[in-house]
């Protein structure tokens, strides 16, 4: 194989056939034409004639199955006809078509064939349509939806908390066919280069402002284009940046329930449930009592209920405000009246802010005095307190009182408890805490009702507390009337139980009940001994035990589990600490009709109370951005029209081949220095682009073997570096 011959291609049946007639055809031509070379015309018709006869020899061998033989299409004759010489005596280069083999492309087409597009290409064109027509309405819709849907909380529809990002691809993928449908439709009716170039390059926003810029042309469609482009990263931002999540807080007025100490222990009358209800409220008690330092210290209880303050330290030494409030502030452990607190409904649910509402509440207050010059080998009965008639023991203590219980009366009253019926006139209840470690030292105490109104505030559901707090504006008996006076149960219940949790073991040694009364955060490491503390905190720190314990006794469950159906009873609208002696002159009972009524479901419940509450509810609502809403809306409508275009030009306005804007559809289209048959031109983009696949062409020099070259893109082989030379520095080109 000559150096100057191309790599030979297979060739078809059909195809030799079709090379013959191009071959005769040029011989009869060459006949026609004069010659320029000083050849004598008999030699030409001569050389012609051997030439003839040599080529249709070779396509008569390889039709006989002769491998890697070359097709030559007058490479001698018609060559040297061609040329001309220099003053070097260097030829120039020519076409491939005169000097180079024509290298038949597998499966190019040869005979000519109408323009008709499959069916295939056609449905897969319509789906295709639709479908990003149907994404551009999605957009339209989208931002007519969130316009709607303004201020509306994102509970109801959760998903529109976010928006698509698919935007910037679905607008280029649809303005993008849309320019080239337009590119077609004027390429076919015959259009100005400069507008098919600027079409052509506007792919994108960054290619529109370039080609603007290189092709140095700026015209009304070239700033149309951009305009449009303008509104790709526009609204990709609209449709991320068209709704955001905000909090509206919204007031409202409403009522709520808390828990209430009633007093009424009717639920520990029968044994069995005296015991369980006993036991499950001294654990409660107990857990409350070893807490952590900054637990007792805290706000709130181990369970997150709100503590009330002793209102008593607040006036002895702060300012009343308006109508009787004293204002929180500060607080230790000896600062509240128990160490739990009040259970109130909804106070831990997030969604609300600023709640506020009021709660009222009793407790006992103890005011005792110390007695030290008591030896402590003295026999504990001289400790004593004289006319207490009973008591609670314990391996550690004894707690003495005044009121005469079931095991001194078999058929007591509750009349009988006290000296006389009238609360008015009965005196405090008396009551003394003996210690049995060796101690030298007693607490006696008068016992009395406090009754509070406390002010509670949550600025969110973890920061609930008591802010004020004022003597109860409801009905209640005088102080000395303690709910101990009208308990179902005799104080039995709660003096014993209280001893019964936590004082016991041996009576050498302190136990837990006293270790609180000297140190509530229970760091005293002496195990023997106790150092002793002053008359005011073994009162407070005395009373805080008392109060907790009842507290437990009122409603253990709803403490740990908070106020529901399964923990509280609702039925008690008469809210007063005052009741009434009904017809035989005895105190009504809370659990007399309802509760007895149905004792198993109702057993153990706490009392709720109602109060009326403000709060602030805070929701996530949507909230529509109204100018990326109009961006949106506008780069929508560009999108739908703009998916309308490509199938209105297609199906309407061009009938011509599909033309890409790349190498296969436009540089080797009719191109004389391409090895590439001149047949096929019906061929669409994608045809082209497939059987072109692996042909190699270059952009490079026409003329190497002249001094002046010529750029052009032509075929080469790689192999044997034949036809189209590569582009040299410092060399002169057409």
């Amino acid at each position: 194989m000559s150096k100057h011959q191309p790599y030979p291609y297979w060739i078809s049946t059909d195809e030799r056939e079709y090379q013959k007639q191009s071959l005769l055809d040029q011989e009869i031509e060459m006949r026609h034409k004069p010659s320029s070379l000083s050849t004598p015309s008999t030699d030409r018709g001569s050389n012609i004639d051997e030439h003839r006869d040599t080529t249709i020899s070779s396509l008569l061998t390889q039709e006989d199955g002769t491998l890697g033989s070359e097709f030559s299409i007058g490479s001698t004759a018609v060559g040297n006809a061609a040329q001309h010489t220099r003053d070097n005596n260097v030829p120039d280069a020519s076409p491939l078509g005169q000097e180079k083999s024509l290298r038949m492309m597998p499966g190019w087409p040869l005979s000519p064939k109408s323009i008709n597009t499959p069916i295939y290409v056609k449905v897969l064109n319509g789906i295709f349509d639709i479908l990003l027509l149907a994404c551009s309405a999605t957009f339209l819709a989208f931002a007519i939806v969130i316009d709607v849907h303004d201020q509306v909380p994102t509970a109801d529809y959760p998903r529109l908390t976010t928006g698509p990002t698919v935007f910037p691809i679905l607008f280029a993928s649809i303005v993008g066919r849309a320019v080239h449908a337009i590119l077609l439709w004027r390429l076919e009716k015959g259009e100005r280069i400069g507008i098919l170039d600027t079409l052509a390059s506007s792919t994108s926003l960054t290619s529109t402002v370039t080609s603007q810029i290189q092709l140095r042309s700026f015209s009304i469609l070239g700033v149309a284009l951009l305009a449009v482009w303008l509104l790709s990263p526009i609204g990709g931002q609209a449709s991320v940046r068209v709704l955001s999540i905000r909090s509206k807080d919204t007031g409202i007025h409403d009522s709520s329930w808390y828990m209430v100490n009633s007093g009424y222990l009717g639920a520990y009358s029968p044994k069995v449930t005296a015991i369980q209800g006993g036991s499950m409220a001294g654990a409660v008690f107990v857990a409350a009592l070893m807490g952590s330092p900054e637990t007792k210290s805290s706000l709130l209880d181990l369970w997150g209920n709100v503590k009330v303050p002793r209102i008593e330290g607040y006036e002895q030494v702060a300012t009343m405000k308006y109508d009787g409030w004293y204002e929180i502030e500060g607080s230790d452990s000896d600062t509240y009246s128990s160490l739990v607190g009040i259970p109130i409904l909804g106070t831990n649910q997030s969604n609300f802010i600023d709640y506020i509402t009021r709660i009222h509440s009793p407790y006992f207050h103890l005011q005792c005095s110390i007695k030290t010059t008591v030896s402590d080998t003295d026999w504990f009965m001289d400790k004593v307190l004289p006319g207490l008639t009973s008591n609670a023991s314990s391996p550690g203590s004894w707690l003495f009182w005044d009121i005469p219980d079931s095991s001194l009366d078999e058929n007591p009253s509750r009349e009988g408890w006290r000296e006389t019926i009238l609360p008015e006139l009965v005196s405090p209840l008396k009551l003394k805490y003996v210690p049995l470690y060796s101690s030298n030292f007693t607490l006696t105490c008068d016992m009395t009702q406090s009754y509070v109104e406390t002010e509670i505030r949550c600025p969110t559901s973890s920061t609930c507390a008591a802010r004020r707090i004022r003597r109860s504006t409801l009905d209640h008996f005088p102080a000395p009337w303690t709910y101990l006076d009208i308990s179902w149960q005799s104080p039995r219940l709660l003096f014993q139980g209280i001893l019964n949790s936590i004082a016991r073991g041996s009576n050498h040694y302190p136990q837990l009940f006293d270790r609180y009364l000297t140190d509530p955060d229970l760091s005293n490491s002496n195990f023997a001994n106790l150092s002793p503390t002053t008359e005011e905190q073994y009162t407070i720190r005395l009373g805080q035990m008392l109060n907790t314990y009842f507290s437990c006794l009122s409603g253990f469950f709803a403490i740990t589990a908070g106020i529901n159906n399964d923990t509280a009873y609702y039925w008690d609208s008469n809210q007063t600490f005052e009741l009434s002696p009904n017809v035989n002159n005895s105190w009504q009972d809370l659990y007399d009709a309802p509760m007895f009524g149905n004792i198993e479901s109702n057993i153990f419940k706490a009392e709720a109370w109602t109060s009326e509450i403000t709060k602030t509810e805070r929701k996530e609502v949507i909230v529509a951005h109204r100018a990326w809403v109009i961006a949106l809306f506008l780069a929508s409508i560009v999108i739908i029209v703009a998916s309308l275009v490509a199938p209105f030009v297609r199906h309407f306005l061009t009938t011509g081949v599909d033309v890409a804007m790349n190498i296969s559809s436009l540089a080797t289209r009719t191109n004389p220095y391409i090895s590439v048959p001149q047949t096929g031109t019906y061929l669409d983009a994608s045809d082209r682009a497939r059987l072109l696949y692996n042909h190699q062409i270059r952009l490079g020099d026409a003329k190497s073997g002249t001094d002046v070259g010529s750029i052009v893109m032509g075929s080469f082989d790689r192999v044997g570096d034949l036809g189209i030379a590569r582009v040299r520095k410092r060399r002169a080109y057409q």
